[in-house]
């Protein structure tokens, strides 16, 4: 059965496509759900998951593009196994990690991020490597 919209369907909004790769404790990651929030100015909180890991980026410092910012210092990141109690941050001390803003506005988020997370409840350390963002911001 084909069904018709008389008036045709509403133009798609522009610019709000995102995509979130990394790999995780040695194999590969894409996130299927991803949730930036541009609160003001220089400051965002990212989510992204999958089935396997959430990972979530929230800056502890005023940010902007062009600049990298030390893990834990600067900026906070967790890590949480799905279905599992694991999980993983920044700790505290000594940056363990970075992550480089290329462009930051109110719609758009695009970083690459890297870094040996310590663990909070899990067995062992966790390794990030290769991380990239590009998000739509609302």
């Amino acid at each position: 059965c084909e069904a018709s919209v008389p008036a045709g369907l509403p133009p798609l909004p522009t610019g709000v496509g995102s995509t979130a790769t990394a790999t995780i404790g040695g194999s590969p990651w894409y996130a299927a759900t991803i949730v930036g929030l541009h609160p003001g100015s220089g400051t965002f909180s990212l989510s992204a998951s999958n089935t396997a890991y959430s990972l979530t980026l929230v800056p502890k410092v005023p940010v902007s593009a062009g600049n990298s910012y030390g893990i834990p210092s600067q900026m906070g990141v967790t890590v949480l196994r799905e279905g599992t109690a694991e999980s993983w941050w920044g700790g505290t001390g000594a940056d363990i990690g970075t992550v480089t803003i290329s462009t930051f506005d109110a719609h758009r988020l695009v970083a690459s991020f890297s870094g040996i997370l310590p663990a909070l409840n899990a067995p062992a350390a966790l390794t990030l490597a290769g991380g990239t963002v590009n998000a739509y911001l609302e």
